[in-house]
């Protein structure tokens, strides 16, 4: 997969959504996303100290940056977006590793960790409270029937559950929202 070997970061920082958000959902809208993304953070951050994960856990700063000027433009943009919803943060001309940027937006107190290390001890969990896990297995339709969640594999099965949670790279069934489209 394409966490195998890599690091994941917690943050409320995803690229220029702040001004897009409040462009096209609204303030409220767009500050209840904030306010999920941070809170999420901080669930993460409580489980690993509560449970003691060895999951390589580090609190860090995360930076969206600009090396043109349209991109300085557009991190202008999100800046006021920032502001308007309250979202911590400072303006820097340097990073700290050797890049020559224009400017960037730094979030403090954001975090990194290795996914699968957090994912194996989610899965145990999941595990002992009787779920069942099915990895590898390609869905192509989702129906429902009295209540009941029906997936239907690529090879023929059928896996019937009163709740299912999908946990995919890419997401294969939206609700009509065309999120494939904006990959």
């Amino acid at each position: 997969g394409t966490t195998g070997h890599s690091t994941a970061k917690l943050t409320v920082q995803h690229d220029f959504i702040y001004d897009e958000l409040l462009s096209h959902v609204g303030k409220e809208k767009a500050q209840q996303y904030y306010q999920s993304q941070n809170d999420a953070l901080a669930y993460v951050r409580k489980l690993v100290k509560d449970k003691q994960l060895e999951c390589g856990f580090s609190d860090e700063d995360t930076y969206l940056y600009a090396t043109t000027h349209h991109g300085e433009h557009r991190l202008k943009r999100e800046k006021k977006a920032y502001e308007q919803l309250d979202i911590p943060h400072e303006w820097v001309t340097e990073l700290p590793i050797n890049l020559t940027i224009r400017a960037a937006l730094k979030i403090p107190n954001q975090a990194q960790f290795h996914p699968l290390a957090y994912v194996s001890f989610l899965c145990d969990e999941l595990n002992k409270k009787g779920a069942q896990l099915f990895e590898r297995t390609v869905c192509q339709k989702v129906t429902h029937d009295n209540g009941s969640v029906i997936i239907h594999t690529k090879d023929g099965h059928t896996v019937t559950a009163k709740k299912v949670i999908a946990a995919t790279h890419f997401p294969f069934i939206d609700g009509g929202g065309l999120y494939m489209t904006r990959l």
